[in-house]
């Protein structure tokens, strides 16, 4: 399975959110590491901005720095900006497990994060609720997707 990674991620504000854990005491990338089973090389890459984590790992590191989703203190898109793989970030959610929550198969939340399928009005409204926000926000993002300018890669 292909993993794109996201937009809006910045290393600095998971090295923030990390030394603000524990009430405040900090957590070391060994204690992260083991709590959530992302390894310490892999947080020092995406605390240095030399890789992006995939979505499910972010996720897992997040839960145990107590971060809540949306995950915005780690990945910022300005909301008039962003596209429907951008919302599914936000969310922590791969491909699979959102396709299961409206049920559709993967290859159609592909073809809407692409561009290429726009969502039914019953896709659009259960995925708005999914992520908090109106359909009309949703199929804005869908539209930004499809009207993408060349060469941006998602």
């Amino acid at each position: 399975m292909s993993r794109r990674v996201m937009r809006g991620f910045q290393g600095s504000h998971l090295n923030t959110a990390r030394k603000a854990a524990s009430n405040g005491r900090g957590m070391s990338f060994q204690e992260l590491a083991r709590l959530s089973g992302v390894s310490v090389p892999t947080l020092h890459r995406w605390e240095n901005d030399i890789t992006v984590p995939q979505i499910d790992k972010l996720r897992d590191a997040a839960e145990v720095l107590g971060l809540q989703v949306p995950l915005e203190s780690l990945i910022h898109v300005p909301r008039e900006e962003r596209y429907p793989v951008d919302w599914r970030a936000l969310f922590g959610l791969l491909q699979p497990t959102l396709g299961a929550m409206i049920g559709v198969k993967t290859s159609v939340v592909s073809a809407i994060e692409r561009g290429s399928r726009l969502p039914t009005p019953k896709q659009a409204i259960t995925i708005a609720k999914i992520y908090g926000i109106t359909p009309d926000e949703f199929l804005a993002s869908c539209e930004r997707a499809r009207t993408r300018p060349l060469g941006s890669g998602y």
